[in-house]
């Protein structure tokens, strides 16, 4: 526990490489790294598993991959992609940080809310239920998943384009866009849905 937290929190300056490409709608470049990411921690991961590692070998290996990668996404943003964004200690302002203070907490509340949301059910189960019963309600749970994340490949990106919108005063394409995304949501959603309750079961 103590490796794992340590390593997560030595990655959080890193997502700034991730926050920056998203702003810049260029969120397939994050979408590249995160897939080699994925790539990286499977190979691991398997080798792992044939050759009998221990519990630290794992928990070791599949946080420090995803910090590599954060730390190889950066160098390449600051110094070739972007270098003119390059982070410095003068840039270090008091209205800057408490402008960033005020934007990123409401980000943090979201963001808590959305783990929260998805994971109290586990929790509860695990404390009520016992352990075992965790996996009987997570793996449907997983399939359930896939339609939303496949539209958060969409829904994602349009963060900042609606941001930028919302700076040029162009309300009439959020309000377009917005109806359009829901419209979406639904149609994508909804035979995906209904198909897995017809072979949930199966599965």
């Amino acid at each position: 526990v103590f490796i794992f937290f340590i390593l997560f929190v030595v990655r959080l300056p890193f997502s700034i490489a991730n926050k920056i490409q998203m702003a810049y709608q260029e969120n397939y470049l994050n979408s590249i790294w995160m897939a080699a990411e994925k790539l990286g921690m499977l190979i691991v991961a398997i080798f792992g598993v044939f050759t009998k590692q221990s519990l630290l070998f794992f928990v070791v290996t599949l946080t420090s991959i995803p910090l590599f990668m954060s730390f190889l996404n950066n160098a390449y943003l600051f110094a070739r992609h972007r270098p003119w964004l390059r982070p410095g200690i003068a840039c270090c302002t008091k209205k800057t940080l408490l402008e960033l203070l005020r934007t990123g907490s409401f980000f943090f509340v979201t963001g808590f809310a959305g783990v929260l949301s998805i994971q109290i059910d586990t929790l509860v189960i695990g404390r009520f239920l016992g352990a075992e019963q965790v996996p009987v309600y997570e793996l449907p749970l997983r399939l359930f998943m896939i339609a939303t994340t496949l539209l958060s490949f969409v829904l994602i990106p349009l963060w900042p384009a609606y941001r930028e919108a919302i700076i040029c005063q162009d309300f009439e394409w959020v309000k377009k866009t917005f109806k359009r995304t829901l419209f979406l949501t639904f149609s994508a959603t909804l035979p995906f849905v209904l198909l897995l309750l017809i072979i949930a079961p199966l599965i």
